[in-house]
């Protein structure tokens, strides 16, 4: 009677977590990430990155936030999404997130001198990152795992980084600032 009871009980079980699994609203697995959102956040003279990503209607599937900096009027950390991953800068830190879970797939703290705030991001089809900060005119080219392979510094005088093209070869930033306009270039492989 008892093992008849336990069977019983089992199969109930069963067909009720089936039933749970396809009521509308509810998934068996809980869905992917297919966009991502970065905000930042203020509180108690600190701000930090929130980055979520979203599945197909919009709803939080993951939450990831970045550490806490003291405030400016700079934004602390910057993201960029490509392929099936997010990458991170986070003050001097490198994040790669998987898009899909938000699982760290490599974090690290990098061996930087200028700030890296702000920074305008790009990611080559190696899924090397390029990040330059608001205000610096040193570029970084960060290895998928989270290695600095190189520094570029430009004319010290340009700052306000506005894009990084990868292409043909090279690296080209577009620099804004009024009269400071610039446009400069280095090679991708070696940042000469």
């Amino acid at each position: 009677m008892t093992k008849k009871l336990f069977l019983t009980a089992t199969a109930v079980t069963f067909l009720l977590a089936l039933v749970l699994a396809f009521l509308p609203g509810q998934s068996a697995e809980a869905a992917d990430a297919v966009k991502v959102q970065h905000k930042q956040k203020y509180a108690d003279g600190k701000q930090y990155g929130v980055i979520k990503g979203l599945d197909s209607s919009g709803k939080t599937v993951w939450t990831y936030k970045t550490s806490k900096q003291e405030a400016t009027e700079l934004d602390s950390t910057s993201v960029i999404t490509k392929g099936s991953f997010v990458y991170i800068i986070d003050n001097k830190s490198y994040i790669r997130l998987k898009k899909s879970t938000g699982k760290v797939a490599v974090k690290k703290n990098l061996k930087i001198s200028d700030s890296t705030w702000s920074a305008a991001l790009q990611v080559d089809s190696d899924k090397n990152l390029y990040a330059i900060g608001y205000y610096g005119s040193t570029l970084y080219k960060i290895s998928k795992d989270g290695k600095l392979l190189w520094k570029h510094t430009f004319q010290t005088d340009y700052y306000w980084p506005t894009k990084i093209k990868v292409s043909g070869g090279k690296v080209t930033v577009s620099f804004d600032g009024d009269e400071n306009a610039f446009t400069g270039s280095c090679n991708a492989e070696t940042g000469k």
